[in-house]
């Protein structure tokens, strides 16, 4: 009787994982993005932007796959990475994915040069410096108020300290001040011994 109860769970089993098998879906990462969304107007596959001042590269800007939608959105996918070349602290990060927002009224006026209105970025999202890291997976930038800000749990790590806090942060990009949204738990350490 136990024989045959194992034999009947096997093959059913056997049956439903053939069946999800048989439904998966075999298109690539550019077909299952954006499914009933009007078509986007650019695609760009395993792609690098550079920004650059004269003949000084400022930043670069990379991802697996990003579509423009217009008239002002674009929305990239896949390992995506920032670094800046301009600041003495080499800032950078990285997510999976992001939804960017220009000042735009098409792709002509974003190739004249547009500003940014406000960026989403999602999924391992990590923002860093040469002092400072930040972890979360879920971060908006608001080009207006220069901010950086989030609300779900974030880790900041630093040398002397690591910070967890489980209700986001807002990060001032002009005063680079970092307020974490508790309840928060971490360590501090200080930056010089103490001498008894």
């Amino acid at each position: 009787m136990g024989k045959n109860i194992v034999s009947l769970i096997f093959v059913v089993l056997v049956c439903f994982s053939s069946y999800i098998f048989l439904q998966r879906d075999s298109s690539s990462l550019k077909d299952q993005v954006g499914k009933g969304e009007k078509d986007p107007r650019v695609v760009l596959e395993n792609f690098t932007i550079y920004r650059y001042e004269g003949h000084t590269v400022l930043s670069t800007l990379t991802g697996k796959l990003a579509h423009f939608l217009e008239p002002n959105r674009l929305e990239m996918y896949g390992d995506i990475r920032g670094l800046r070349y301009d600041t003495e602290n080499r800032e950078y990060f990285s997510s999976e994915s992001a939804t960017v927002r220009f000042l735009s009224n098409g792709v002509m006026q974003l190739i004249d040069g547009s500003d940014l209105e406000r960026a989403e970025v999602e999924n391992n999202v990590i923002f860093g410096s040469k002092r400072s890291v930040i972890k979360t997976n879920y971060a908006l930038y608001l080009a207006k108020d220069e901010a950086l800000q989030s609300d779900v749990p974030v880790t900041f790590l630093s040398p002397s300290s690591v910070l967890y806090g489980k209700n986001g942060f807002e990060y001032d990009l002009v005063s680079e001040e970092l307020s974490i949204t508790g309840p928060m738990k971490g360590t501090l350490q200080s930056a010089s011994k103490l001498d008894f």
